[in-house]
């Protein structure tokens, strides 16, 4: 019995897990190609194009045919000591066509790649930046196609999230929960009960605003006003929030909860879209999530905030434990609009921190220094990896010990 339990619990890990490798590998490589065609529109060179990150050693490399240890690029490349640590053995090498770019799959999957010429990035290859300016080379160009090949990234992500929301849309209807269906009300957790709320109680507005579908607009309306008028045994009841409510409602168990949530999928209201009116069902979808998880941001500053941030593990766990491609496309889209929200953030080694000097360069008609840009880039980084490390180690204290 133990070990049939034991069984059932590997077996979700590895679903989910299965799961997040697949999503975040499709999120990767949407973004990074994002990246790379803006590059080659603007006819600058891409020198790499990785699935996960070949610190040390690729899994698998597509290498071009023309590769020449004895050019120019080569030479520069092996002074510099960072480059050698992403120039690396691969456990398959192949070649391919004659074109400029090499692909592969990394071992590490916390992420992908596009090396772009003449640019400062994860690389942190300052050696061929001591070289003329090449016209192949991303420094080369305008600002206004570098500000372009920055976004392109963020801009695939977004397109992808409203692409996956269109097909769902169009395969499955536009699903909505009216908040006159909750005919139970909710169910409140123990901060909820202390500002007021009674479990039955149906909220039907939120400062005067009335309340139509139960979603997460209505959630974030609820939790930060100031009052809420609710449905109390048939009755219209006020409660007054404190000014704390939004700071301490998020607490480990749920917050709101629908009293009759073992029927709820009987109650859900669906609107058919023809094939052509889904996408721009997909897009308003999307746009409305962005809205959503930009909201959320707030949050995160808070003392409960910073315990609930996770990492991998707390990413994987919102994945089903068994497959279903309905909601494995639902999160991978959730997680692209995530993807592209955070990468945008004007952080140094973010596509937000390039597009930040991007836009000052505009405005100033400055261009930062490459010293100052290498020490943006490595003090980025530095951040970066400190939030990962903290985020997946969170994971682990709540696995252990919560």
């Amino acid at each position: 019995m133990w070990s049939g339990a034991k069984l059932t619990d590997m077996e979700t890990i590895v679903i989910k897990a299965i799961q997040l490798v697949l999503s975040l590998s499709i999120l990767v490589i949407i973004h990074e190609l994002g990246h790379f065609a803006f590059a080659k529109l603007f006819k600058v060179r891409v020198e790499k194009f990785y699935l996960f990150f070949d610190a040390w050693m690729a899994l698998l490399r597509f290498q071009p045919q023309s590769t020449d240890e004895k050019t120019e690029d080569a030479q520069i490349a092996k002074q510099s000591k960072w480059l050698e640590f992403f120039k690396n053995k691969s456990l398959v090498t192949l070649k391919h066509g004659h074109s400029e770019t090499e692909y592969g799959i990394g071992w590490l999957p916390l992420g992908g790649y596009v090396k772009i010429s003449g640019m400062i990035d994860e690389s942190m290859d300052t050696e061929a930046l001591k070289q003329p300016v090449k016209a192949y080379e991303f420094r080369a160009k305008p600002a206004w196609q570098r500000l372009l090949i920055m976004v392109g990234g963020v801009f695939m992500n977004f397109v992808l999230a409203f692409f996956i929301y269109a097909m769902i849309t169009f395969s499955r209807g536009e699903r909505t929960l009216p908040m006159s269906n909750l005919t139970g009300g909710l169910n409140y957790n123990t901060m909820s009960h202390n500002a007021g709320f009674e479990d039955g109680d149906l909220p039907v507005k939120a400062d005067g605003v009335v309340l139509q579908n139960w979603d997460t607009k209505t959630l974030f309306a609820i939790v930060e006003a100031h009052d809420v008028e609710v449905l109390r045994n048939g009755q219209p009841i006020i409660v007054h929030l404190p000014a704390d409510f939004k700071n301490v409602v998020f607490e480990k168990e749920p917050n709101f909860v629908p009293c009759d949530s073992l029927t709820l999928k009987d109650k859900f209201e669906v609107k058919h879209y023809s094939f052509l009116a889904s996408f721009p069902a997909g897009v308003r979808m999307g746009v409305q999530q962005i809205s959503n998880y930009i909201g959320q941001f707030k949050y995160l500053f808070s003392s409960k905030g910073a315990e609930n941030i996770g990492g991998f593990g707390a990413i994987g766990n919102l994945f089903p434990s068994e497959w279903n491609w309905l909601q494995f496309w639902m999160m991978t889209a959730f997680l692209s609009i995530m993807l592209g929200v955070m990468n945008i953030l004007p952080v140094p080694a973010l596509d937000g921190g390039h597009v930040l000097f991007l836009i000052v360069e505009v405005v100033t008609r400055r261009k930062p220094s490459d010293k100052f840009l290498e020490r943006a880039q490595m003090v980025g980084m530095a951040l970066l990896i400190g939030l990962l490390i903290y985020a997946n180690g969170m994971d682990l204290i709540r696995a252990f010990f919560k």
